[in-house]
């Protein structure tokens, strides 16, 4: 029997956000002045301490720039920033419209994302966000999925209980995560795919 739901959280990036492209990661990479192998490794490196606001913007990007042959130019870390920033802005228009006839539905919608603390300050600004909540980001929770803590944050903060929310997220780990902590939850990597799972396991409207 499908599982009543009274909130639907969606991870940011590559579920609410579109992937970040490849034009989009070389512009960071030439910015640095790094080759672009390189450059992806260090962005992953340091990416969970800013994800997790214990760095902001200036020492993740100096950490990465500190491996670079180039001379580091005054504004090249804002420049950096707000590349960054940019690369996540774009949204995926099909899920703001099935968040929107779920909320139709009385369904809550929220976020609950990685999210470094200057993307937070930005994402918080657009005119979309205004219709979700709760809001859950790691840099302001200071913790970071997979891991319990920040799990057992959402989970004591919900308007509802876990049992009554499904997560929504790209990544298999994100998701096993919310399992442990009681949450439903899918992997979310197509359309057809997240139409399919909802179908079948939830009482909600179908994307």
């Amino acid at each position: 029997m499908p599982q009543p739901i009274a909130c639907v959280l969606f991870d940011y990036g590559n579920v609410v956000s579109q992937p970040q492209t490849l034009e989009a990661r070389r512009k960071q990479a030439d910015l640095t002045g790094l080759d672009f192998p390189d450059f992806r490794r260090l962005w992953g490196q340091y990416r969970m301490s800013y994800d997790q606001g214990i760095i902001d913007g200036r020492e993740y990007w100096s950490r990465i720039l500190a491996h670079s042959r180039s001379t580091v130019r005054n504004g090249l870390i804002d420049q950096l920033i707000l590349a960054d920033i940019e690369s996540w802005r774009p949204i995926v228009d099909w899920i703001l419209d099935w968040a929107m006839r779920l909320r139709d539905s009385g369904v809550q919608t929220g976020v609950l994302s990685n999210m470094p603390p200057e993307l937070t300050a930005d994402t918080r600004k657009m005119d979309w966000i205004q219709n979700f909540g709760p809001l859950y980001f790691s840099a302001e929770i200071r913790e970071i999925k997979p891991y319990a803590p920040i799990y057992a944050h959402v989970v004591r903060d919900l308007p509802c209980s876990a049992s009554e929310t499904l997560f929504i997220d790209d990544r298999a780990d994100n998701v096993r995560g919310a399992f442990r902590a009681g949450l439903n939850a899918i992997v979310h990597k197509s359309r057809d795919e997240t139409r399919r799972l909802v179908e079948a396991g939830f009482e909600i409207p179908i994307p």
